[in-house]
């Protein structure tokens, strides 16, 4: 199971510790939609490699990851190119 997969299978919350768990309003959701359909996809790759735990966009109890992983996937996605130049 990689990465991607494990986040989805804790979907149900349970990744996400009690303090994590402070609920977005609509608007900011929304706010954070718009900044990930600005992302390249090297952003994506930065973003997702060196976020900080409990990033928004990375909490199973919120509905951005799945946007996010839609919008990468839609920019080609993991290149090798990408990979070599955030040194992973």
């Amino acid at each position: 199971m990689d990465i991607l997969e494990a986040i989805r299978y804790l979907k149900d919350g349970s990744g996400v510790s009690s303090e994590a768990r402070v609920s977005l309003t609509e608007a900011e959701l929304q706010e954070w939609r718009d900044r990930i359909d600005k992302m390249t996809a090297m952003d994506c790759v930065r973003l997702y490699r060196f976020a900080p735990t409990a990033h928004p966009v990375f909490r199973v109890d919120l509905p951005l990851f799945d946007y996010f992983l839609e919008h990468f996937n839609k920019l080609g996605g993991m290149t090798s190119e990408i990979s070599k130049a955030i040194g992973w």
